[in-house]
């Protein structure tokens, strides 16, 4: 049995999934025992025992080998992300790039909520799983309110139109990111897109300085990029051989055409 299983979605549903993030929450124990979870897209089917005990058997082993427990599992296009709060553990499944300081802000948040949740009801958190409505409502509210800060219908238009510009044009790749670092469309592979993102963090956190735009390149590759109203980042990818002008030219055209789609 595997610890994670695509589910079949049809076309619609996709696209609305691809404007979360953050996909699962799972919380365990010391001993690797599932006692909370919440799937908030339903993308991924889990197992939640099995994905709780091998997160916890991963966290003690990284801690005999190196010393130091493990807070990532990098799973190609998606990662969880563990965090500890006392005897609690804290799992997120997200896209590959996310916002840490929100998540942070989420555990913080959920984990207050839990603990008096488990001392009024008197909970024996060595056996027994936290179920209960008002628990969900919080956590729904806190996170899927968070996630879901943009128009649906908008990104589902961009993703459309970005979508069929790829096919029909010489453009190496496109991504284009919420500025919260949410993942909105991407048509570069994850290992490539994971590479880029990290060479381009320091440009996606200062869209609200005066640059906003900027050209620069990588060994193979012209990369243009530019916040849109400063709700959306994309980046642009030509071949290091495509003139400056046409670079320019083609960029432009396609952002005053995501403009016109708002």
């Amino acid at each position: 049995m595997t610890l994670i299983d695509k589910s079949i979605l049809s076309s619609d549903i996709k696209d609305s999934i691809e404007l979360f993030n953050i996909h699962y929450l799972f919380v365990f124990n010391r001993a690797g025992i599932c006692l909370y979870s919440r799937n908030f897209t339903n993308q991924y089917r889990m197992n939640d025992n099995l994905l709780s005990a091998f997160c916890s058997a991963i966290i003690s082993f990284s801690q005999e080998m190196v010393g130091k427990k493990l807070k990532t599992v990098d799973m190609n296009s998606v990662k969880i992300v563990i965090f500890q709060r006392d005897i609690f553990f804290y799992g997120f499944l997200c896209d590959i790039k996310q916002d840490m300081e929100t998540i942070k802000d989420y555990v913080n948040k959920i984990d207050d909520c839990l603990r008096n949740y488990v001392i009024e009801k008197k909970i024996n958190t060595n056996v027994e799983c936290i179920r209960d409505e008002n628990i969900n409502a919080f956590i729904d509210n806190l996170v899927r309110n968070k996630t879901i800060q943009f128009s649906k219908k908008k990104e589902i238009k961009f993703l459309t139109f970005l979508k069929n510009l790829h096919m029909k044009n010489d453009i190496e790749g496109m991504v284009l990111l919420t500025n919260k670092d949410r993942i909105v469309y991407s048509s570069i592979n994850p290992i490539k897109l994971k590479q880029l993102l990290n060479k381009l963090d320091f440009r996606i956190k200062i869209y609200n300085n005066s640059i906003l735009r900027l050209f620069f390149t990588l060994e193979k590759e012209i990369i243009y990029t530019e916040y849109i109203d400063d709700s959306y980042f994309i980046i642009l990818l030509f071949d290091i051989k495509t003139q400056f002008g046409i670079v320019e030219h083609t960029s432009r055209k396609i952002i005053n055409s995501l403009k016109k789609l708002e």
